[in-house]
């Protein structure tokens, strides 16, 4: 195989076969594309040392406008990709309606010599191969005065060698930074040899280039990977069962719950786009015992890699809601922009909640005692961290506000409340105190005795439930 392209390019007609095989195969139903090539640390090792050699005999404009490797092969996948009806997509532009097919080949190369000869760069690491302003004069003159400079390659005239049957650690990023500009004299340090008193750095370079014709070993091999940019969809989802998690639920292997709110939407939905998965997000979440009632609760799927891109709105309400048979509902289904997940937090922290309970009071309970809690606004309360989520919470004092409460009694030990309340708060504590952790409660606000939530749902999330 070729020393330089190691077989990729000659392979060019074998490699654009199987892109088109695995593209059929795929089945999507894109317009257009984006694709990324990664190539071998070998690869641009080689290249980046050739580079050197050119800008010593041509010039440093010339050698930059040698056409890279990644580039020829990107050319050749154009063709092929255009052939099958697709577009290349434009930076920034992009299509919402139908995401890009994206279209990866990493490129890998396996041989002993190439490993022997990549020892060189275990130095390089990840890092910078000198320090940011520094010049390749102030480089030698510190290498002269035995104060280093070598950046991480080992000291001036030495090659940095790795214990024997190690392999190279650097990537190709590391490679491309450590190396570009290098002059021919720097290239033959890193590459641990000298030239001789009577021939130059280039002439030395140069034979060392010879040694590129070819490359033994099997030629580099490409592996693909097709897949799409991800679909959004926005909408709002209502619980109407009492033994469902907003997402799956497990403990010590036993899993708690029916199934969840997060499959109950994501499955019908996979299954609907022919995707890879679905990637639930929700404005905050409601504990399993918890229904969310009144206008639903904000939630954004991601789509991964979907097949077909021709499914509105109403059909995945459809979908999921004959999927999930009553026990979730789903409306207001709509195509989001990404940027609507890194919304759903900053609105969940801002908006306001509605919630109902019903609660019992071990000590009898008259009207004239409830009126208090109707005149009651904009309640503080100050809630240490629940003992029911320590596990899982650091401990914390939080203070959050009761903006509004409305109680009913049914008979002297039941009464129903309404109240809105600042986002974040724990409702089952303000209700029974939590051991004094939560202060005031509504316990303490009733007088004392034992106050439990028999109860709970969640009547409201959002701006539009603010008033009573």
């Amino acid at each position: 195989a070729c020393g330089l392209c190691l077989g990729l390019l000659e392979r060019g007609d074998a490699l654009r076969a199987t892109l088109a095989e695995k593209i059929r195969e795929g089945g999507y139903d894109a317009r257009t594309y984006s694709c990324s090539i990664v190539l071998p640390v070998f690869c641009v090792f080689r290249h980046q040392i050739l580079l050197s050699y050119l800008r010593e005999v041509v010039g440093e404009a010339a050698a930059g406008e040698c056409v890279e490797l990644k580039d020829v092969l990107r050319w050749l996948l154009t063709a092929e990709l255009g052939a099958l009806g697709l577009d290349g997509t434009v930076a920034g532009v992009a299509d919402p309606e139908n995401p890009a097919l994206t279209v990866g080949a990493a490129c890998d190369f396996v041989h002993a010599a190439a490993a022997e000869e990549l020892k060189c760069l275990d130095g390089l690491g990840g890092g910078r191969r000198r320090p940011p302003g520094m010049g390749r004069k102030k480089r030698r003159r510190l290498a002269a005065n035995g104060k280093g400079g070598g950046g991480g390659r080992g000291e001036p005239g030495e090659g940095a060698a790795p214990a024997a049957g190690s392999t190279s650690t650097a990537s190709t990023a590391a490679v491309n930074e450590a190396m570009d500009g290098m002059d021919a004299e720097e290239c033959l340090q890193l590459l641990g040899g000298h030239a001789a008193d009577s021939v130059g750095a280039t002439t030395a370079l140069r034979v060392h280039l010879a040694r590129f014709a070819l490359a033994g070993g099997r030629p580099a091999a490409a592996a693909w990977e097709i897949g799409r940019e991800s679909l959004y969809f926005k909408g709002r989802y209502l619980k109407l069962s009492r033994n469902i998690p907003q997402s799956p639920w497990v403990i010590d292997g036993e899993r708690k719950g029916d199934s969840s709110v997060e499959e109950l939407i994501c499955d019908p939905m996979t299954k609907l786009f022919g995707a890879s998965e679905c990637k639930f997000h929700a404005e905050g979440r409601e504990d399993i015992d918890v229904r969310m009632l009144g206008a639903g609760r904000t939630f954004v799927v991601e789509v991964k890699s979907a097949k077909r891109c021709d499914v509105g709105g109403k059909e995945v309400e459809a979908a999921v809601n004959e999927a999930a048979g009553g026990a979730v509902v789903v409306k207001a289904i709509e195509r989001c922009p990404a940027s609507a997940m890194s919304s759903l937090q900053a609105e969940a922290e801002t908006h306001r909640k509605t919630y109902v309970c019903v609660c019992w009071s071990s000590r009898p309970l008259k009207e004239e005692e409830l009126a208090t809690l109707c005149d009651t606004r904009d309640l503080e309360v100050f809630q240490k961290t629940p003992i029911r989520v320590l596990h899982r919470r650091a401990p914390a004092v939080r203070p959050r506000t009761v903006h509004w409460m409305e109680p009913r009694l049914l008979n002297p030990h039941y009464l129903v409340l309404r109240l809105s309340t600042q986002a974040g708060m724990y409702i089952k504590e303000f209700v029974h105190g939590d051991l004094g952790r939560t202060q005031p409660s509504l316990r303490d606000l009733l007088g004392g005795g034992t106050v439990e939530i028999l109860q709970l749902d969640v009547e409201g999330v959002g701006f539009e439930d603010q008033d009573t």
